[in-house]
Formats: C-alpha cells, structure tokens, sequence
C-alpha cells in the first residue's frame, strides 16, 4: 500500500518552522493520475510576493495523437486543452513533469529547512501526482509536506445557476468573483491559466483570514475535526479514497467498519531491508525562495 501524506497536525518534526505554499497545475486530462499529468505548474510561498511558473513535458513522446476527450488513455485530452490552452507543441522543450518534482519540494521546504504546508483548490489531482512521483524516486521520506484542500478552509457560496436556480459553490473562479466582483472581466481574459489561478486563491485565502497566521489556525482546526470523524465503510474493506480515513492519511481505529477492513494499524512491523545503496546527498544551507535555483520562470 502506498504511503500517504503526513497529516497536518501529525508531523514528527517539532522543531521545524512551518510555512504555507500556494500551488496549481494545469494538466493533459480530466482524470486523476496516471491518466492526467501537469503540463503547467504555479508556486507562491508564503514567505516571497512573486509566483513561480513553468511550463512542463508531461510525456515523452510528444507527438502523441489527442484524445477525443473521452477516453482514460495517458495522453493529451481536447477537453484540458479547452480549458487552459496549452498545446503540446508548446511544451516540447520544457522539463519533463516528474524531474520538476524533486526541485518544487526542496522550494517549498526551503531545502529541507521547512514543514511545507501545501494548498491546493480540489487537490486531489496535485497530492495524487506528488505523492505518486515521489515514491517512485524515493524521495518521499525526504520531505515534511502535508496537503489541505482549500476548499475545507473557505465557505460555498451562492451563485445563480443558468438551470438549477440557486445552489452552493465552491468553485474557485465564483468564490472569487463573490469576494471581486468588479474583477470580472480580468477573470475572464485569465481564469484557468495556473499562475491567475494562484493569485486568485491567495486573494481568498487572504480577503477572509487577514494573515497567514490566522490561515494556519484554520488548518489545524480542520485537521483537528477530519481526524475525529470515523468511517462505517461495509464493502469497500477501507482500501481506496472511498474511505474517509484512507483518503485522510489516517488508519482505521474505533470505527463502524467492516471486520475485513485492510486499514488497520499492525503489530510489530517489520521493516524490510533494501538492496539499495546508500545515497549521499549534499544537504543545501536554508535556502530562501530567491535564491533556490530549480529549473523554472518567474511570472
């Protein structure tokens, strides 16, 4: 079983200063990974004003034929491509998605210095990606990250649908004309591109909790709750996203669940031993988001 993220409230590492990093990506697909990979990536760190954007070669085949859009197939869908506008052509030259990944945690760590609280409007697609990328590299120890979606920090609200009436949102692009709606037209001319994107949830993010601070509070309140909440899963046996545990990083204890549940803390696990040599990395001096070199343009 793959290894999840370290919950908000649950790292190890006291000692470490935390800071918050604000992050979007533009991908070839609707479906999650490894249908879907980025094609475009935005930063902003709480600790620097700019945001950080590149462009990024999801495959290495370039000329892959598009997808109507309908199918799961690790390619380039028209449909993403409606959406944000990058063409394959446009990413030929740009470093494959998974080499970004490695220099994007040691830019929110601060090389390793920080607790890197991510967030990420619907950021199941960006952890899944993330985390994904970094087992295969086994680098996923290296890092103290955790994921919130900001959509457990910010209330829905009400919008005026062209069929249903009035209902709820959470939405970035109505979350944010709600709180801007003078704005609208800059919104359009830019939504969806992953650097406006950014921007905008900083904005939110900013307009309703005043500081970073306060944003922090926020998050380990609604970590705090998630992790009190307990699954009643009878079928699934808490083995995919379909349990609130699982999904949460959290394993299975004093819930309504199943007998035949594989989420269960075990006995005396037995570390295996690994055929792979020891790899010695040089450890970088408490870099600072401007001078950390990783292979990217500034917007």
């Amino acid at each position: 079983m793959k290894t999840k993220m370290k919950q908000c409230e649950e790292s190890p590492s006291i000692t470490k200063p935390t800071t918050i990093v604000i992050i979007d990506t533009e991908t070839t697909s609707l479906f999650n990974y490894p249908n879907g990979v980025f094609c475009s990536v935005s930063v902003r760190h709480q600790l620097d004003t700019k945001i950080i954007t590149t462009l990024a070669n999801p495959i290495h085949n370039i000329s892959d034929v598009i997808s109507p859009g309908k199918g799961r197939e690790k390619m380039w869908s028209a449909d993403s491509i409606l959406i944000h506008g990058i063409q394959p052509e446009q990413v030929k030259y740009a470093p494959l998605s998974e080499e970004l990944v490695e220099p994007l945690m040691e830019y929110m760590t601060l090389g390793k210095t920080h607790r890197a609280i991510i967030i990420a409007h619907n950021c199941r697609f960006d952890e899944k990606y993330f985390t994904a990328i970094m087992e295969e590299q086994l680098i996923q120890d290296n890092y103290d990250i955790c994921w919130i979606d900001s959509r457990h920090l910010v209330e829905k609200v009400m919008i005026q649908h062209p069929t249903k009436g009035e209902k709820l949102s959470h939405k970035l692009g109505n979350l944010f004309l709600c709180r801007f709606p003078a704005r609208k037209e800059e919104w359009e001319k830019r939504a969806h591109q992953s650097d406006y994107d950014v921007e905008m949830l900083v904005e939110i993010l900013l307009n309703d909790f005043k500081s970073w601070e306060a944003i922090e509070k926020k998050i380990v309140e609604v970590e705090r709750i998630r992790k009190l909440k307990k699954c009643g899963c009878k079928t699934t046996g808490c083995k995919d996203d379909r349990c609130s545990c699982h999904k949460s990083g959290k394993k299975c204890e004093g819930c309504n669940c199943a007998k035949d549940c594989h989420n269960q803390v075990k006995l005396n696990p037995q570390k295996p031993e690994s055929s792979l040599p020891n790899i010695v990395r040089e450890e970088m001096n408490a870099p600072t988001p401007s001078n950390l070199e990783i292979p990217m343009n500034s917007s």
